[in-house]
């Protein structure tokens, strides 16, 4: 999977999910997930570490490497703790603190924490069906 992929599915999830909901926020909500869906991907950069190293969050580093990347902190490893249900909740929060910030009423900002788990949730739901391993926790 790959950013594309993952925003193809953040739009059609947001799209479906839109359906069940109320139509005077439908934009928000699709835009909000199309943009929040690579957002797991962050750490995820080519780069410092060499593609085949054994990653610690589950990966077997047989048939396919963990990219990590070097910083600071130590290497941040890709599908690592980005890639987990903490990242979902980790998240919805920051949009539920930017949506009061900005919006300052519940239906936008519901819209946008919505649109953001809908979002992340759809790049996790993805990278599950790769052969790769998904830590959710």
């Amino acid at each position: 999977m790959n950013a594309h992929t993952h925003m193809l599915g953040g739009m059609v999830a947001g799209a479906a999910v839109s359906l069940f909901g109320s139509s005077s926020h439908l934009l928000m909500l699709i835009t909000t997930a199309v943009l929040t869906s690579p957002l797991p991907s962050v750490a995820a950069v080519h780069g410092h570490v060499e593609p085949y190293r054994r990653g610690p969050w589950g990966n077997t580093g047989l048939a396919h490497g963990h990219v990590g990347r070097v910083t600071p902190f130590g290497i941040v490893w890709h599908r690592g703790p980005f890639h987990s249900a903490a990242a979902l909740v980790f998240w919805m929060a920051a949009a539920a603190v930017v949506g009061s910030l900005s919006f300052h009423t519940e239906s936008w900002t519901g819209a946008l924490v919505l649109g953001t788990a809908v979002g992340v949730l759809s790049h996790l739901l993805l990278d599950a069906l790769n052969i790769m391993r998904q830590a959710w926790l």
